[in-house]
């Protein structure tokens, strides 16, 4: 169901349209309850199991086992695991490097290494890597207006010159036989770019769980939504205040107490914290599992398409392809090519929505013709270019918008803090977030859990807030500073245009969007 999109998100649907990605569901995973009952407190509550919650619990064990800190983590999730965004998206980790900036970019790059270390053998030998499909390629980006593909080409260029050890890892193209060797059709250019790749992003993050869980370094309670977050005054003298938690999560299964709560939720974001609801906006994504003409060639690239349908650079579309021996049971065809977007084509507003329940036939129909006519397929001339692929598997999947574009990480300021807070004297509100990818969680969410999980560790170790932001921003994860969750950036960010305006007058990139980041606070 829809709603305005500036009032607080809805809770995740009971029910959803079925991902292609949940189609080989884990049954250690599926309706998981650590403990039988909700536990009554933890050190830390992560709610969200994608793969922002599932990097911040993966790195939280790891970290306060190697300080000896040994927390107790719960992690809780609405419906199974993975089962948002994450397990519903287009499996498309690319670095967007050339658009935004230099130090976007490099965090961006070192997602996609830290993600890589994790699945691929011949980057980090001796440990165990997760099985998800996972495979490095490069990727192009297709422009299908000459406005839209000469900015484009002054962005690479002005990226090329600002970060020349990063410049050859973006190239333009736009000669025809060029072009043709891409298997692009009627494009006026496209952007050549690498690192890329592609993956089985629900097996990924069950790849993280399942270990967590059954070594018992996290409690993971599944189908158990938090209706309301509840703030424990520090000097009303109760108990809760004297073991030191700071917040109350509500279940239908229970209440639960905890020092610290990471909200990855992302596009749900403000039905926990209702005065993010401007500023991460909810939007229904949808994606198509299509299967490929008879005797067609693989693809050697990933590929994104903009401006397919007009001069809104919004309206992208992204396509991978699984591999050619991947025959799930149960489901038609094998080598799917896994395309996604068709923003604009269709009749249901899918900003302000939470309902990956919807399935709009339009944007479907879209999704099943467009390939055809964008994109060289060897065997698609003995297809009319003007029929349809046949889907194997169509869904929906709900997206966090920011509006500044970019994601909001880091502790949430005591002036935001949901109704009936009380500021406290402590050093911070023990409320974190993670959440406003804007569609492009891939290349972030990893590493911005890492982030929000070397905060908590930090402020455990007596850092004050400041502190453990600056040392995410200075230390291994590289965080780009304008990620950060700040007084000053929400105040800035509530002067730009709406998510709803931005979207419509097509604002595409960053520049246009927000000013230079927060200064760096002398501690």
């Amino acid at each position: 169901m829809a709603q305005s999109s500036d009032q607080p998100a809805t809770l995740p649907t009971a029910s959803s349209t079925h991902s292609f990605w949940h189609s080989d569901p884990s049954p250690f995973l599926t309706n998981h309850h650590t403990t039988e009952k909700l536990p009554h407190s933890a050190d830390v509550v992560i709610v969200g199991s994608g793969i922002t919650g599932s990097s911040a619990a993966h790195h939280l064990a790891e970290f306060s086992s190697s300080q000896r800190q040994d927390l107790n983590i719960v992690l809780l999730e609405a419906r199974e695991a993975c089962w948002g965004a994450t397990g519903r998206n287009g499996g498309h980790c690319q670095p967007l490097l050339y658009d935004r900036p230099v130090d976007v970019a490099r965090f961006e790059v070192a997602n996609y290494n830290a993600v890589r270390k994790m699945v691929d053998p011949t980057w980090s030998k001796g440990s165990k890597h997760i099985s998800c499909e996972y495979h490095a390629q490069p990727s192009c980006r297709a422009f299908y207006d000459k406005k839209l593909m000469a900015a484009a080409e002054e962005d690479v260029r002005s990226f090329q010159r600002e970060a020349p050890d990063l410049a050859p890892l973006v190239r333009i193209v736009h000669k025809e036989d060029e072009l043709a060797k891409l298997r692009l059709a009627g494009a006026a250019g496209a952007i050549f770019s690498q690192p890329a790749s592609r993956l089985w992003p629900y097996k990924f993050v069950c790849g993280l769980l399942e270990p967590l869980v059954r070594n018992g370094k996290i409690n993971l309670q599944t189908n158990t939504p938090v209706t309301h977050l509840e703030p424990i005054p520090h000097e009303d003298g109760t108990k809760d205040a004297a073991n030191g938690y700071h917040w109350i999560l509500r279940t239908a299964r229970g209440t639960l107490r905890t020092r610290h709560v990471i909200l990855a939720t992302n596009a749900y974001t403000s039905h926990l914290l209702p005065s993010f609801a401007d500023l991460v906006v909810p939007c229904r994504g949808q994606m198509s599992a299509l299967i490929p003409p008879s005797g067609s060639k693989r693809l050697e690239t990933s590929f994104g398409f903009v401006g397919i349908r007009g001069d809104n650079p919004n309206h992208d579309d992204y396509l991978i392809q699984r591999p050619s021996e991947g025959a799930i049971k149960g489901v038609k065809g094998q080598g799917h090519l896994m395309f996604g977007g068709g923003t604009g084509a269709g009749k249901i507003p899918p900003l302000g929505s939470c309902d990956d329940n919807v399935l709009d036939e339009d944007v479907a129909r879209y999704l099943r013709s467009t390939l055809l006519r964008v994109l060289t397929l060897e065997g698609s001339s003995k297809v009319d270019s003007s029929r349809e692929l046949p889907a194997a598997r169509q869904w929906t999947g709900i997206m966090g918008y920011s509006r500044d574009n970019l994601p909001w990480v880091g502790s949430v300021p005591q002036s935001y803090l949901p109704q009936g807070s009380v500021p406290s004297k402590s050093k911070g509100s023990n409320l974190w977030v993670s959440a406003g990818y804007t569609g492009h969680g891939m290349p972030n969410g990893f590493l911005c859990g890492r982030a929000v999980a070397e905060m908590i560790v930090a402020v455990e170790a007596g850092q004050s807030i400041w502190g453990a932001h600056d040392a995410a921003v200075k230390g291994a994860c590289i965080l780009p500073r304008s990620y950060l969750v700040t007084d000053q950036r929400i105040r800035r960010a509530r002067k730009l245009p709406t998510v709803a305006k931005a979207d419509e007058e097509g604002w595409m990139g960053f520049g246009q969007q927000y000013g230079p980041a927060d200064p760096v606070i002398k501690l």
